[in-house]
C-alpha cells in the first residue's frame, strides 16, 4: 500500500473520530452576542457596523458565522487528538530506545524474514544496498522479535496519523482564514472585534472601546 493511500485512509479515520468527538460538543451561534439589542443610545458602547438589507442577507451572515464556529470546534478537537497521538508516539519512541537500544529520532526498515533492522535509507538508491550495510539490530524468531514487529507497526501507524492530522489542521486553518475574510469583506466583522446581532432590526453592532 502506497504512502499516499495510507495517508488518505488515515484522514478518513480522523474525520470519523472527529464526528464522534463532536457529538458531545455544542456550537451555539448565540455565543456571538445578544440578539435582542436594537438601538445605540448615547453612551452605548456599541456602534452600528452593518445593516442588513433583507432577511436573506442576514441569514447568509449567520450561516458564515455558524461555519466559523464549527471550524473553530473542529480545530480544537483535531488539536486535542493530535496531542494524544504525539504523546502516544513519545511512548513508542521510549520503548524503542529502552527495549531495543535504537535511536527514536531515526526511521528504520525491518526485514521480517531475516530479522534485520536497518536505519532507513536516505534515498531510493540506498535501499538496494541494504544487504551490504550492517544492520542496527538483529532479531531472532521469538517473543522479542514479535514485540518489535508490533511496536514498529504501531509507531509507523501513529506517525502517519500525525502527518494526516497536520494536513487536516492546515486545511482547517485555510478554511478559517477564508471565512474570516468573507466576514470582514462583506460585513466588516474583524477577528479582533466584539459584535452583537439584533435580529429584530437586522443590525450588526460592534463594541467600541472607550477610555
Amino acid at each position: 500500500m502506497s504512502e499516499r493511500v495510507m495517508r488518505e485512509r488515515f484522514i478518513v479515520i480522523i474525520y470519523r473520530m472527529l464526528v464522534t468527538a463532536l457529538l458531545g460538543v455544542g456550537c451555539d451561534r448565540a455565543a456571538f452576542g445578544d440578539e435582542d439589542r436594537g438601538s445605540t443610545a448615547k453612551g452605548d458602547p456599541y456602534r452600528v457596523a452593518h445593516r442588513f438589507g433583507h432577511a436573506g442577507e442576514a441569514e447568509t451572515f449567520l450561516e458564515l458565522l455558524s461555519r466559523k464556529e464549527v471550524i473553530a470546534v473542529h480545530m480544537e478537537v483535531i488539536n486535542q487528538l493530535a496531542v494524544e497521538k504525539r504523546a502516544e508516539l513519545r511512548g513508542f519512541n521510549r520503548q524503542l530506545e529502552e527495549d531495543f537500544d535504537l535511536n527514536p529520532d531515526l526511521d528504520y526498515t525491518f526485514d521480517a524474514e531475516t530479522g534485520h533492522v536497518f536505519e532507513a535509507a536516505e534515498n531510493d538508491a540506498d535501499e538496494f544496498s541494504e544487504s551490504r550495510r550492517l544492520p542496527s539490530l538483529i532479531l531472532k524468531d521469538g517473543p522479542r522479535k514479535e514485540r518489535f514487529t508490533k511496536l514498529a507497526l504501531a509507531r509507523n501507524a501513529t506517525k502517519q496519523q500525525i502527518l494526516a492530522f497536520n494536513l487536516v489542521q492546515t486545511e482547517k486553518a485555510i478554511e478559517m482564514q477564508e471565512t474570516d475574510r468573507a466576514l470582514e469583506r462583506n460585513y466588516g466583522v474583524t477577528t479582533n472585534g466584539t459584535f452583537r446581532y439584533a435580529a429584530e432590526d437586522m443590525t450588526l453592532y460592534e463594541r467600541v472601546e472607550t477610555p
